[in-house]
């Protein structure tokens, strides 16, 4: 199936969605479509350019989607929910599809009054997240009610802002054997940003639990860019729960991996290999779980603690500038 939405039906209304994924609607099967969203250069920030392949929408639950073997172009989202929806999604695949060329973030999974559960994005390609006037991502994972999601075997390339970004207290979801190749043309951008915030200014902070990032390769292209990874939080008092993070290939990040909240006792960062940083790993307070990593070509130090502790094994090669760097007081 050919879908080309031309400029006039794209600029005759505010929102154009190619399908409504509404009430109590299970079980959905779309497979070889091809669309051509036509957004151009008026993408940037403009409102008659909302097009959407699926707009989320409704109160009534709704189980079981798959999108499979599909290639998204110049469009604005791919999936988008709607953030006052209160429904239950289920059992949603997107499986060897192609996003390219993209002007807001092509699969957002957010449904703060609501849930979404088990999510499996595997096999696709995200190509050029190209808006100039945003910071959007490819993927979005957010909400207290969102979990169990499988992001792996996806490539990310070319432009873009932070290719994998959750928040609000999702949790229970993996990132795994992934390739991650992004250019320079926004050097704030991050890898992946695991943040904890409130949802819907309830002043609550909502930590993430239970998530896993291994096997990936991570690399910035051009100069170096902002850190690969980066677990964060908005809090004082909310810590990022139970996490790993190992066995990923990072190379050419101003921070390999930033973990910028005490790392709890059941949490790890191992037998990572970072080349080409300035900071390899940077931490609040170092804990026996960050070991067996290994650093080489590091500009300034390898692992930087705010806070001190203690580091298990590292491996250290050629042009590591320092090792172990302690600032502050614990």
């Amino acid at each position: 199936i050919i879908y080309d939405i031309d400029a006039a039906s794209r600029h005759a209304q505010l929102s154009l969605n190619t399908f409504t994924w509404f009430n109590n609607s299970d079980n959905i099967r779309i497979e070889n479509v091809y669309i051509d969203g036509d957004v151009g250069d008026a993408g940037a920030g403009t409102a008659d350019v909302n097009v959407r392949f699926m707009w989320v929408s409704g109160a009534g639950p709704c189980e079981g989607l798959t999108v499979r073997d599909c290639h998204f172009y110049n469009m604005k989202w791919a999936y988008l929910t709607d953030n006052d929806s209160t429904s239950t999604r289920r059992h949603i695949t997107f499986d060897r599809c192609f996003f390219d060329t993209f002007w807001a973030t092509p699969l957002v999974f957010n449904l703060p009054n609501g849930a979404c559960e088990t999510v499996k994005v595997t096999n696709c390609r995200f190509k050029d997240n190209i808006n100039p006037n945003s910071f959007d991502h490819f993927i979005t994972w957010t909400g207290p009610n969102t979990r169990d999601g499988t992001f792996t075997g996806n490539t990310f390339e070319g432009t873009g802002g932070e290719p994998f970004h959750s928040e609000e207290g999702a949790y229970d979801w993996t990132f795994a054997n992934n390739i991650m190749r992004i250019d320079d043309t926004n050097s704030t951008a991050n890898g992946l940003f695991i943040l904890t915030n409130s949802v819907n200014d309830d002043d609550i902070d909502y930590s993430q639990k239970r998530f896993s990032i291994h096997d990936n390769v991570i690399v910035k292209d051009g100069t170096q860019g902002n850190r690969a990874i980066f677990i964060s939080y908005d809090s004082t008092t909310a810590e990022q729960e139970r996490f790993t993070v190992h066995d990923n290939i990072i190379d050419n990040y101003d921070i390999a991996i930033t973990c910028s909240t005490d790392i709890a006792s059941e949490a790890s960062i191992h037998h990572n290999k970072i080349y080409n940083c300035e900071t390899g790993i940077a931490v609040i307070h170092a804990t026996p779980g960050i070991a067996d990593n290994t650093f080489k070509t590091i500009g300034t130090v390898a692992i930087q603690s705010t806070r001190g502790g203690i580091v298990g094994h590292q491996h250290f090669y050629e042009d590591v500038t320092d090792f172990l760097s302690v600032s502050g007081a614990y």
